[in-house]
């Protein structure tokens, strides 16, 4: 049985009467926010972050300060309290996965929906990484079969989570900033996931939400036809997911899965360290929104990274005294904005064609909460990324 309250939260309205709209163009425009923070249920992931509920407070005030310019409207938050917890189901694609206890359309990819964010922790670990030493793209080029057990770098020994043993996705060589060698990685297909408070439910599935799997579906509406096999009963435009390698670099595949009408997905991405949750990240992505809502939502997002501090100089992408090396993104200032370590921001789209993929990379805060731009299928993506270092002296990989 579904849980019977949760953490509501309650925010003044500002509507502008020069946008009003037909429904059809506002069907998009509620904003939903998912935030796990507790993690204190026994055997589940450890670690509670604290200022969960502030972030969520501030990227919702943020989204709500006037003007409004964009007209978008409150949706759901849920934020934990003493007596509930997120639940995977909230996630999950009942079309996709066949569990009837999955119900994405009644929170987080709920018909009317315009942006959800999930804030918490992930899963870590480079699933398919391996210890094959590399000085170029060209040494990893062949396939990478992984038997049945863990998938390698898996955190947790609880955890079977992972992709199915078996032919990977070709390879690259990851490299690090200042080292002379790289290792050959390999992309798996279902090895992302959030990680939720809750474990111990039914239908919690430990916790995890694996968004690479294929039973996790957003964006499914109407506009956008069932050609991701998730029927047509959900309806986000927007996805952020701002938790620990919530993206890995070089991997945007193991994110493919979960597009289905979706227009972007917008993650932190990790190349070496881990992201941590900023009680101001969201903050910024909606001062980005207040500042121009004519500017393109991709745009905002990658800009939001530069406003988070540097988290010190022991994190790998600082300027790191006795390193010899500056990995910075400039003159004197130091890398690792927004992770503690190599990492960034990244958003990707995909569609029916190259120009529709484009489009989506280019919407504004209007055209984003259009349902009739849903994407029509995922023969296309488009990719974008804004690293906290200079990834272009010390690249990701080594071609």
């Amino acid at each position: 049985m579904r849980r019977t309250h949760r953490n509501l939260y309650t925010i003044g309205l500002f509507v502008f009467v020069g946008l009003v709209q037909s429904e059809a163009a506002r069907a998009g425009d509620k904003i939903n926010i998912e935030g796990s923070w507790r993690y204190n249920q026994v055997g589940c992931w450890t670690g509670p972050i604290s200022n969960v509920q502030t972030a969520a407070s501030n990227f919702m005030n943020g989204m709500f300060a006037t003007p409004n310019s964009a007209g978008y409207s409150f949706g759901q938050r849920w934020t934990e309290s003493t007596s509930t917890l997120v639940w995977a189901s909230d996630f999950y694609d009942y079309g996709a996965s066949g569990d009837a206890n999955d119900s994405d359309h009644l929170y987080f990819d709920k018909p009317g929906t315009a942006i959800s964010y999930y804030m918490g922790h992930g899963i870590c670990g480079w699933n398919g990484d391996t210890t094959v030493n590399c000085a170029s793209n060209s040494q990893c080029q062949q396939g990478f079969t992984r038997g049945f057990g863990l998938p390698n770098g898996t955190v947790s020994s609880r955890s079977n989570f992972g992709t199915v043993p078996g032919l990977s996705t070709i390879g690259f060589c990851r490299g690090q900033p200042g080292d002379t060698v790289g290792t050959c990685s390999y992309p798996m297909w279902n090895s992302r996931a959030m990680a939720l408070s809750d474990c111990t439910q039914p239908t919690s599935r430990q916790g995890l939400v694996g968004y690479g799997s294929g039973q996790v579906r957003w964006g499914d509406s109407p506009n956008s036809g069932s050609w991701a096999g998730a029927g047509t009963d959900g309806g986000t435009n927007l996805v952020v997911i701002e938790a620990s390698c919530a993206e890995m670099s070089k991997r945007p595949n193991e994110i493919w899965p979960a597009f289905a009408g979706v227009h972007l997905v917008a993650t932190t991405m990790v190349h070496q360290g881990d992201a941590y949750i900023s009680s101001i990240r969201g903050q910024l992505l909606a001062q980005e929104y207040q500042n121009n809502p004519f500017s393109s939502v991709s745009d905002s997002w990658l800009r939001a990274m530069n406003g988070l501090g540097a988290p010190g100089v022991n994190a790998r992408c600082t300027n790191a005294a006795g390193t010899g090396y500056n990995w910075g993104v400039g003159g004197t200032v130091s890398g690792g904005y927004g992770t503690n370590g190599c990492g960034g921001h990244t958003i990707q789209a995909m569609g029916a064609s190259s120009t529709e993929a484009f489009n989506h990379q280019t919407e504004n805060w209007y055209g984003l909460r259009l349902d009739t731009n849903d994407g029509k299928g995922n023969g296309w993506y488009n990719y974008r990324q804004h690293c906290n270092w200079n990834c272009s002296a010390w690249p990701m990989d080594r071609p």
